[in-house]
């Protein structure tokens, strides 16, 4: 069984098949390095809310990702994660059609309870929304 890293690793290089959340949501991993992973998403029709503009679901998947992957990226072989909480601050409208990038690093990592916080910026590094998030740490199976 590979470690956190290993696993994001493989799934960076195209060894594994991405999550199938990422077809969902039209976003990929990028990098991923100990307690640093870097994410690109592209909001489309398929992420608007009833008022035309690009739901705030699509921003917190994004954040939720990069924090708990960059937990993840943390973890030994073995162990596993879940996020108890994700605490995001909307700060410009998400825009469509749009390469945007969110990084996510590791601000503790722990043995039962691990803390990430992420950033989503535009290409020209316009802060859209950051978020923090805390996550439970757990052995698998």
């Amino acid at each position: 069984m590979p470690t956190g890293l290993e696993l994001m690793q493989m799934i960076e290089r195209g060894d594994l098949p991405p999550p199938s959340i990422g077809a969902l949501f039209n976003m990929g991993m990028t990098l991923a390095d100990f307690g640093r992973v870097m994410f690109t998403g592209v909001a489309n029709g398929s992420h608007l809310n009833p008022a035309g503009g690009v739901h705030g679901g699509f921003a917190a998947t994004l954040l939720d990702s990069a924090c708990g992957c960059a937990v993840l990226s943390t973890l030994p072989e073995g162990q596993g994660y879940t996020t108890i909480d994700l605490a995001i601050k909307m700060l410009r409208p998400v825009p469509q059609s749009e390469t945007l990038y969110c990084e996510g690093k590791i601000q503790r990592p722990g043995r039962t309870v691990a803390f990430a916080e992420a950033w989503l910026r535009t290409k020209d590094d316009k802060l859209l929304a950051h978020a923090t998030s805390s996550c439970a740490v757990f052995p698998l199976g």
